[in-house]
């Protein structure tokens, strides 16, 4: 998925859903650490949705995001992505000039 090309790498990209960051590993290799999130409706709502973030070496502004599990609470601002039917996917996503990678995989 593609960040906002506007100097602040730091901001990822939004998909409609509040995460709570639980943990950070260094990546052997890589440039940029992989980052562990799980729904924010976790604890209250026993949601098992769980995603990691991983940004591309080759490009920054690009990055892999891996989705485990499906929410469950239904607590999202916009709509959600559709998670119906899905095992596991990998598709490349066009915004503008930026593309995206998303890996998908409910379990």
């Amino acid at each position: 998925m593609a960040a906002a090309r506007m100097g602040n790498m730091e901001i990822q990209p939004d998909d409609n859903y509040t995460w709570r960051k639980y943990g950070q590993k260094e990546i052997l290799g890589s440039r940029f650490p992989r980052a562990y999130y799980r729904c924010t409706h976790q604890k209250l709502y026993k949601c098992p949705a769980k995603k990691q973030v991983q940004r591309l070496d080759d490009d920054p502004y690009m990055f892999r995001v891996t989705y485990r599990g499906s929410h469950t609470c239904h607590f999202f601002t916009k709509s959600p992505i559709s998670s119906a039917a899905v095992t596991a996917t990998t598709a490349t996503v066009r915004y503008g000039l930026c593309s995206a990678i998303w890996t998908l995989l409910f379990l």
